[in-house]
């Protein structure tokens, strides 16, 4: 093999780990700067602009995830990832609706919390974007009320881990 990849194979893990996500921070991707710090490719340390954050985007339980997709061509010699973040806010009103309406035209760069407490970015090589959206009211009295997005990133690789001891850090005050 000529690429510089070492592999040194994947053990058998305990029957521990749950599914779906339990936050999701959005900031502006401008407001980061890149490359991101890392040890051991974890992110360590993520620098922004003077008094900027990333904002938490508050979901109800089990109605939030991400799913990474490897895109490879052999023949045209590339592989990347393209990774969706399904996010869905029960109850229209205008500031939710002018939150997505942000998001539409923006740039982001994202951090996600897993099912498990493990922290995932988004954003690294290019922007996420809001690709995919609905607002609905719902018929009967038990139906959903409220918005569903989805954000996509394209990155050379699949979405890094971030040292959760950085997170507070990062968010307001």
């Amino acid at each position: 093999m000529a690429c510089s990849n070492t592999m040194t194979g994947i053990p058998s893990e305990c029957k521990d780990s749950i599914g779906g996500i339990k936050a999701a921070y959005i900031a502006e991707h401008a407001d980061l700067t890149f490359p991101l710090t890392e040890t051991l490719n974890v992110i360590t340390a993520i620098t922004m602009a003077v008094g900027k954050t990333f904002k938490p985007f508050v979901f109800r339980k089990e109605t939030g995830n991400f799913a990474s997709t490897i895109n490879s061509d052999d023949a045209a010699g590339t592989t990347f990832v393209q990774s969706e973040i399904v996010l869905q806010f029960t109850k229209q009103e205008t500031a939710k609706r002018l939150e997505i309406a942000a998001l539409m035209v923006g740039n982001c760069a994202v951090i996600i919390e897993d099912g498990n407490g493990k922290y995932w970015f988004f954003g690294e090589d290019f922007p996420v974007v809001l690709t995919a959206g609905s607002a609905a009211s719902g018929t009967a009295l038990g139906d959903f009320n409220g918005y569903n997005i989805t954000l996509t990133d394209k990155s050379k690789a699949l979405p890094k881990e971030v040292d959760a001891d950085i997170i507070a850090g990062l968010l307001p005050a």
